[in-house]
């Protein structure tokens, strides 16, 4: 699962911390926050080609999307530990 760290605190000198780690697959390769795309900024998915975070530095917003595929589909009443169906 990636990571999304966040501290807001309004009086400090860099109000707004972000931070995100891409850590389910260690192995899959990646390129260092660079300007990937026009404009935004952020870690690439040398595989597929995306990011588990970026930024647009011109812009007042910040969005962070973390989404993933389940390894295995278990119904909502399983017990813990029920193998996958």
């Amino acid at each position: 699962m990636c990571t999304v760290l966040l501290r807001f605190d309004p009086a400090a000198t860099w109000p707004l911390l972000l931070a995100a780690v891409r850590d389910e697959y260690l192995a899959r390769p990646w390129e260092p926050p660079a300007e990937h795309w026009p404009g935004r900024w952020g870690g690439r998915d040398s595989t597929g080609g995306g990011t588990w975070l970026a930024v647009d530095p011109a812009g007042p917003v910040v969005t962070a999307l973390l989404n993933g595929f389940p390894h295995c589909h278990r119904s909502a009443t399983a017990r813990p530990g029920a193998p996958c169906r």
